[in-house]
């Protein structure tokens, strides 16, 4: 739980939560793209309104919009996320070490981690792919159950143990991406690196895996019951999934820094320093 503290104080406590709102701002760039395909609402209107599907492949594609703005906004969400994770990774990293809190050249951010952020994003969107395409899998074989009931319980309870079973492979290596930022590792060594130094450590990663899917949970659920008026829902849905993608960068940091007795200069308290 220490590492969740730690990132909730630095999130709105320290900078009485200027530092939030800035990384949050810089986080919903690619949440909007992101959430213009996939609505936040479509996880729990896909069970519970219990629409007809001939297939499968209806049944995946519920979740997104399936025309050409879905097209053009899924890889544009991937390509924005690349470019803000490298950028926030340099604002985080750069307070922990030097203790100034600054907006680098976006330019210079995304060259000193683009690889790293590459092969975070790409790892989380095949997460993602692979958890719907098992979910939607289970889903529409529970969906051919007569009791509409038992196929809303047997939907939720299969999301349940799936979202279990990925937190849990995600605490496993939560510090690749830092440890390839701020080390240098490629991605390969970064992330035997990462599982060894999660080995029997788990329980301390899964805290903070768990916060951020409770944002996207609440996120679901004030989508689905706004969901009359769209804009509202696009705003819940947007800052649903950047507040998550964020958390989950600066708490993989926060834990890195951690795990490695590594000194942080942001927590000095220093009166010549000017903070951000």
């Amino acid at each position: 739980m220490k590492y969740l503290k730690q990132t909730l104080r630095y999130l709105f406590i320290e900078s009485k939560g200027k530092h939030f709102l800035i990384l949050l701002f810089i986080s919903l760039v690619p949440a909007a793209a992101i959430a213009v395909c996939m609505p936040a609402e479509r996880f729990i209107a896909n069970v519970v309104d219990a629409p007809a599907y001939k297939n499968w492949a209806e049944a995946f594609c519920a979740y997104f919009r399936g025309d050409i703005v879905s097209g053009v906004c899924i890889p544009l969400g991937i390509i924005l996320s690349i470019v803000t994770t490298s950028v926030i990774i340099s604002i985080i990293i750069g307070n922990f070490r030097i203790g100034t809190f600054s907006l680098p050249s976006v330019l210079r951010a995304t060259n000193d981690n683009f690889f790293p952020s590459v092969l975070f994003i790409g790892s989380t969107v095949l997460n993602w792919t692979v958890f719907f395409i098992l979910y939607t899998l289970l889903s529409f074989m529970w969906y051919y159950i007569a009791i509409r009931v038992v196929f809303i319980v047997f939907s939720a309870i299969t999301m349940a143990i799936l979202v279990i079973i990925m937190l849990y492979i995600e605490s496993s290596f939560t510090l690749w991406l830092p440890i390839m930022a701020i080390k240098g590792l490629r991605g390969k060594s970064a992330f035997t690196t990462a599982v060894y130094q999660s080995r029997g450590k788990q329980k301390y990663f899964l805290p903070g895996h768990l916060f951020s899917c409770l944002i996207t949970v609440v996120t679901v659920i004030l989508a689905y019951f706004l969901a009359k008026v769209w804009y509202v829902s696009f705003v819940i849905s947007a800052l649903g999934y950047a507040f998550s993608s964020l958390f989950g960068i600066v708490f993989s940091i926060i834990a890195y820094f951690g795990e490695n007795y590594l000194p942080r200069e942001d927590l000095n308290r220093s009166p010549y320093k000017r903070r951000f």
